[in-house]
């Protein structure tokens, strides 16, 4: 969590990288919370998958905006910069669904 209050806090540090970065670590904080918690089992276990997706993806899209970064330097900004938080709703809300379905599904 103090990687997301200094982000958070800090103006100059609301760059795409950064943002990504706070996406990864309330994935983080989702997945600690899905390992420790003792709710309802099938809650639980939507939560626990859930979180591991989320995790799992949020490395996957910084892994790719810092590929973009080096290997397209002068299209970085004009892709990244205003297509970035749309990206996050719907890594997240993708997430979300798939995790549901697959929880119906199985029951």
């Amino acid at each position: 969590m103090v990687v997301v209050a200094a982000i958070v806090r800090n103006r100059h540090l609301r760059k795409p990288a950064y943002v990504l970065l706070v996406n990864l670590a309330l994935a983080d904080v989702c997945r600690g919370l899905s390992i420790i918690s003792r709710n309802n089992p099938w809650t639980l276990e939507l939560f626990r998958f859930f979180s591991a997706l989320l995790s799992m993806n949020s490395l996957l899209v910084l892994s790719l905006e810092r590929y973009w970064f080096i290997v397209h330097v002068f299209s970085y900004e004009s892709i990244f910069a205003h297509r970035l938080k749309l990206t996050v709703f719907v890594v997240w809300t993708w997430l979300w669904s798939l995790a549901c379905s697959v929880i119906v599904v199985a029951t």
